[in-house]
């Protein structure tokens, strides 16, 4: 079976491509630092409320909802888990968001919650990092 892929993986020319799969997002940046960029991320997935549970804002684990409650509940409770990395790469600084829960435990209702909200996540992302590459008109 080939992997799902959201896109064409290049969402931009040059440095500043996007790129998400099944899995994993990348999305460059410049002109910022990593923990600028970390503290952003986290005030977004925050607000959109997950939870870092494992590590810190620069490489960690976020989570929604109850692992415990998503075995017990199935689809009846969501629970969704994403690793964030954030690293140097020369004079960009990289966002690396990664799928950490399947969506198994949920079946197949469960599946497509998770891909869902990988969809919406994703999306998010990449309209704020075109946002950060766009010439500003003076």
């Amino acid at each position: 079976m080939s992997e799902e892929v959201l896109d064409d993986g290049i969402e931009a020319v040059g440095v500043w491509a996007v790129k998400i799969d099944k899995n994993e997002a990348t999305y460059p940046f410049e002109n910022t630092t990593k923990e600028d960029l970390a503290q952003k991320v986290q005030t977004f997935l925050g607000k959109e409320k997950y939870i870092l549970k494992v590590g810190n804002n620069q490489n960690g684990e976020y989570h929604r909802g109850s692992k415990v409650l998503r075995f017990l509940l199935g689809a009846f409770h969501k629970h969704f888990v994403w690793k964030v990395t954030i690293f140097d790469e020369g004079d960009l600084v990289i966002l690396r968001i990664r799928k950490n829960e399947k969506g198994y435990m949920g079946g197949v209702i469960g599946v497509s919650q998770v891909g869902t909200e990988w969809q919406r996540l994703t999306r998010i992302l990449k309209e704020y990092h075109q946002r950060q590459h766009t010439p500003k008109n003076e």
